[in-house]
């Protein structure tokens, strides 16, 4: 008797994911800056309420560290999973533009909002820009070394997405957000910035990136 085949799962979230992979990249091209800003605006109201409060479904360094430690769930059962770490992989190596911390990270999203309330404008930490970036970089560093070692990804993960979209979270996560929650309004985007242990991932992508167009430059000469 042959083996039942699993029904591939498509919902919501995953047609909302593909439309905001579409719109941000899309929302580069206009030339004008209004244009431009409205649409980004719009997506990143958008991933907000959907991917951060009603799916509660936003790229975690848990999900990196799953999928370097061999975790491959079955793809018609979670073709979220794919098309959020596959998009932001494909993405950042064929335009080396990450567009979903930019256009619709939910996180981002809501510390863009709390910037607006205040009129914070994007700007780096005088002084302390570089030891911050390298404090962010050593942090996912041990995050993803922790998770592997003790064979758990979950224990990578020190975001508070699940403390603000869901409500839970420990009493460390619950302190993080409130300290961003007040940083955001004095400093633009200051998780992202500084704490978040996804952008030195994608920075690690695009250093690859780089390595190979110009060994490829070097070889082709």
């Amino acid at each position: 008797m042959p083996p039942a085949q699993t029904r591939l799962e498509i919902g919501a979230p995953e047609i909302v994911l593909v439309l905001l992979f579409a719109a941000g990249y899309v929302g580069l091209k206009p030339r004008a800056p209004k244009a431009k800003r409205a649409v980004r605006w719009g997506t990143l109201i958008v991933g907000m309420l959907t991917i951060g409060f009603l799916y509660t479904l936003p790229l975690t360094i848990s999900m990196v560290v799953a999928l370097l430690s061999g975790y491959w769930p079955d793809w018609q059962t979670n073709l979220y999973w794919y098309l959020l770490i596959g998009g932001i992989i494909f993405a950042t190596i064929v335009t080396n533009k990450n567009a979903y911390c930019s256009w619709f990270c939910p996180f981002g999203a809501f510390q863009e909002c709390l910037a607006a309330v205040t009129r914070v404008k994007a700007s780096q930490a005088h002084g302390l820009h570089e030891p911050l970036k390298w404090l962010q970089r050593i942090l996912a560093l041990v995050a993803i070394i922790l998770g592997l070692a003790l064979r758990n990804p979950g224990y990578a993960g020190y975001e508070p997405f699940a403390t603000l979209f869901d409500l839970r979270g420990t009493t460390v996560q619950w302190a993080l957000l409130l300290i961003v929650v007040l940083a955001s309004l004095m400093m633009y985007r200051p998780f992202c910035n500084y704490l978040c242990p996804l952008d030195p991932v994608v920075e690690f992508i695009s250093a690859g990136r780089r390595w190979a167009k110009d060994t490829w430059k070097n070889r082709s000469r």
